[in-house]
Protein backbone atom coordinates (compact mmCIF):
# COMPACT_ATOMS: atom_id res chain seq x y z
CA UNK A 1 0.00 0.00 0.00
CA UNK A 2 1.42 3.18 -1.02
CA UNK A 3 0.46 6.56 1.56
CA UNK A 4 0.50 9.60 -0.17
CA UNK A 5 -0.37 13.40 1.47
CA UNK A 6 -0.96 16.19 -1.21
CA UNK A 7 0.66 14.01 -3.79
CA UNK A 8 4.16 13.44 -1.38
CA UNK A 9 4.52 9.49 -0.82
CA UNK A 10 5.15 9.60 3.06
CA UNK A 11 5.08 5.15 3.36
CA UNK A 12 5.41 1.94 1.50
CA UNK A 13 3.26 -0.80 3.93
CA UNK A 14 3.08 -4.17 3.31
CA UNK A 15 1.06 -7.32 4.31
CA UNK A 16 3.54 -9.66 5.85
CA UNK A 17 2.91 -13.18 4.23
CA UNK A 18 3.77 -16.38 5.95
CA UNK A 19 6.47 -16.88 3.91
CA UNK A 20 8.11 -14.72 6.22
CA UNK A 21 7.47 -16.30 9.65
CA UNK A 22 4.15 -18.15 10.71
CA UNK A 23 4.36 -15.52 13.51
CA UNK A 24 4.09 -12.22 11.73
CA UNK A 25 1.78 -13.31 8.57
CA UNK A 26 -0.72 -10.98 8.12
CA UNK A 27 0.53 -8.61 9.83
CA UNK A 28 1.40 -4.97 8.14
CA UNK A 29 5.13 -3.91 7.97
CA UNK A 30 6.74 -0.15 6.88
CA UNK A 31 8.78 -1.47 4.12
CA UNK A 32 10.20 2.21 3.57
CA UNK A 33 9.23 5.80 4.55
CA UNK A 34 10.05 9.24 3.03
CA UNK A 35 9.67 12.82 4.61
CA UNK A 36 8.13 13.23 7.90
CA UNK A 37 8.12 9.03 8.00
CA UNK A 38 11.82 8.35 7.42
CA UNK A 39 12.26 7.09 10.40
CA UNK A 40 11.46 3.32 10.75
CA UNK A 41 9.50 2.11 13.15
CA UNK A 42 12.06 -1.34 15.02
CA UNK A 43 7.64 -3.23 14.53
CA UNK A 44 5.11 -5.02 13.02
CA UNK A 45 1.45 -3.38 13.21
CA UNK A 46 -1.84 -5.91 13.69
CA UNK A 47 -3.41 -3.88 11.19
CA UNK A 48 -3.55 -1.68 8.19
CA UNK A 49 -5.37 1.35 10.41
CA UNK A 50 -2.58 0.73 12.94
CA UNK A 51 0.22 1.37 10.26
CA UNK A 52 -1.75 4.32 8.82
CA UNK A 53 -2.12 5.46 12.95
CA UNK A 54 2.18 5.68 12.85
CA UNK A 55 2.12 7.35 9.85
CA UNK A 56 -0.81 10.16 11.18
CA UNK A 57 1.16 10.46 14.14
CA UNK A 58 4.65 10.95 12.16
CA UNK A 59 2.73 13.44 10.37
CA UNK A 60 1.34 15.11 13.49
CA UNK A 61 4.94 15.17 15.00
CA UNK A 62 6.56 16.86 11.88
CA UNK A 63 3.48 19.43 12.33
CA UNK A 64 4.36 20.39 15.65
CA UNK A 65 8.23 20.99 14.57
CA UNK A 66 8.80 24.58 13.71
CA UNK A 67 11.15 24.97 10.40
CA UNK A 68 10.18 21.28 9.21
CA UNK A 69 7.34 20.54 6.13
CA UNK A 70 5.40 17.65 5.64
CA UNK A 71 7.33 17.20 2.42
CA UNK A 72 10.85 17.45 3.85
Amino acid sequence: MLVFLNDTLLAVITQLRNSVSDEFAGRWFIEAGFGPCSHLPAQVFDSAEDAMRWVRGCIEENASCPGRSAAA
